[in-house]
């Protein structure tokens, strides 16, 4: 049986990650917050009952400050998918949003490197967010956007989250190289599709289309929005993971 281990696996796209790799039957472990007998995870443990694989989920409270809980988690993994990362837009933008995100990587993927000889792959979610700047007031080098590009133009506290995720991957990539770790990161643009828990409901990319469609008819949606489909994003960590070519960076997004 494939092993895997998936970080912040209540998450949105985490869960939609667990679910395929389970129902490829893969031996999943999971990293949660929270206590791992919390309703939080009962969709899970639901999903997990329904598929020929099977899920472990290991409580790591903080990702920053690794742990052994976080060892064990990797333990025996073939691949590890680090999806976890700060997604809001309050608190205080470099220590709940920047300083979290790479602490969290860097945690990981030093995790990762104690177990090298079993780990064959690392697979860190990123974002289209590290190749553009908000507004893309940075123009791409090419005709369009792509993997070639990096966002140099976004600074904190105004696109703290864009800034959390260029520095998230580019630390990445740094330690990868320093430990000898196959990476490759997946870059979603903004992440919608079904739900498989109802708490993932208030999630921001939800909420953010529920408040569009309850719009009052009166009143005009401006601007344009590019959209990922979560399913199509967890597929694509899943063939980063399982494509042996695979290499580098990889935006998943409708076209523009």
């Amino acid at each position: 049986m494939v092993s895997a281990c998936v970080t912040g696996a209540t998450g949105y796209v985490a869960s939609e990650l667990i679910k395929q790799l389970l129902s490829k039957g893969y031996s999943v472990k999971g990293t949660v917050r929270c206590p791992v007998d919390s309703p939080r995870v009962q969709h899970l443990r639901d999903t997990a009952q329904s598929s020929s694989g099977s899920l472990d989920l290991v409580q790591v409270p903080d990702l920053q400050q690794g742990a052994k809980a976080l060892d064990t988690a990797l333990a025996n993994s073939q691949y590890v998918f680090h999806v976890a990362s700060p997604y809001r837009f309050d608190g205080d933008p470099d220590l709940d949003i920047v300083q979290p995100a790479v602490r969290g990587t860097k945690a990981v993927l030093e995790a990762a490197a104690k177990q090298k000889s079993g780990v064959k792959r690392v697979i860190v979610t990123s974002s289209v967010c590290a190749i553009h700047d908000a507004y893309r007031k940075q123009q791409p080098k090419h005709e369009q956007y792509c993997e070639d590009d990096w966002n140099e133009v976004s600074e904190s506290p105004a696109e703290a989250y864009w800034v959390s995720k260029v520095q998230a991957e580019r630390t990445a990539w740094r330690l990868a190289g320093e430990l000898g770790l196959d990476l490759v990161t997946i870059l979603p643009n903004f992440v919608l599709g079904p739900i498989i828990s109802e708490q993932q409901a208030g999630a921001i990319s939800v909420g953010f289309m529920k408040r569009v469609l309850e719009m009052e008819a009166t009143k005009d949606f401006k601007g344009g929005w590019i959209f990922s489909d979560v399913r199509d994003v967890a597929a694509a960590h899943i063939l980063a993971a399982q494509n042996t070519a695979a290499k580098g960076r990889y935006i998943v997004s409708q076209p523009q």
